[in-house]
């Protein structure tokens, strides 16, 4: 493993390597990124939908076990994710790059994770991956999702990307294959047993749901829950984790 000092070199270095791209680079990453993550959430579906009525907590844990290869796709791979993005405050307090310019990497992260995700959608849609038990456990945890109070999409938000960017860290740290999948691994499958907000997680399942025409999802609705996530997801990984990281490591 890295030490948590070469960690945070890591993570400027990525900063500024991500910094060099061409719109047109980042923009493909971050579909790329944007459709692992919908994988990971429609394997959660289709692995937990037949039995998630007898037993709740297996149904939760075997579609949590699946969730997690879309976050593996993209550390190793080197995808641009916004929640691990959000990371990019330590490069803010060491003067690495400006927060005009971080804000502006993640709002175009963002947006085409965003793309990405509702491209899975399309084609999970079109070609009726979901069974109807899908359909049903996907309508309900949409509408659940949408109708939960701004601050517990906050609180819930920052959570899992508590858990999301420790998971990231985890794979920046490890120098091997296996070792990142692992700690990649237990930390995301604990965030869906949890039920913890993950915005472009939520980038497949509502748009998804919409199309299913779901009961009470609307497009304001979704709206509503991806921004009241994005501020959660942001401050649990780019000052819970980020800077109290930096912190307690900086020199």
């Amino acid at each position: 493993m890295k030490s948590p000092k070469e960690l945070l070199d890591y993570i400027m270095h990525a900063t500024e390597k991500r910094e060099r791209r061409s719109f047109l680079q980042l923009s493909i990453y971050a579909i790329l990124a944007g459709m692992s993550i919908a994988f990971g959430s429609v394997g959660n579906i289709l692995v937990s939908a037949n039995l998630i009525k007898e037993n709740a907590g297996l149904a939760k844990l075997l579609g949590a076990s699946v969730f997690p290869v879309g976050l593996i796709l993209i550390v190793l791979l080197g995808f641009e994710l916004f929640t691990s993005n959000c990371l990019m405050t330590v490069s803010i307090v060491e003067k690495k790059i400006s927060i005009t310019k971080m804000l502006k990497i993640l709002f175009t992260v963002w947006i085409f994770n965003l793309v990405g995700s509702v491209i899975l959608a399309y084609i999970t849609y079109q070609t009726q991956t979901l069974s109807e038990p899908g359909i049903e456990l996907l309508s309900g945890m949409a509408a659940h999702k949408i109708h939960t109070s701004a601050y517990d999409l906050i609180l819930k938000g920052i959570l899992c990307n508590v858990l999301v960017c420790g998971a990231s860290l985890l794979g920046y740290i490890s120098k091997d294959g296996i070792s990142k999948m692992l700690g990649i691994w237990f930390p995301i499958m604990l965030f869906i047993v949890l039920g913890y907000d993950h915005v472009v997680a939520n980038m497949l399942y509502l748009p998804l749901a919409l199309m299913h025409g779901a009961e009470g999802v609307t497009l304001l609705g979704i709206i509503y829950n991806f921004f009241f996530v994005t501020i959660g997801n942001f401050i649990g990984g780019g000052i819970v984790i980020g800077l109290s990281y930096w912190y307690v490591n900086k020199d």
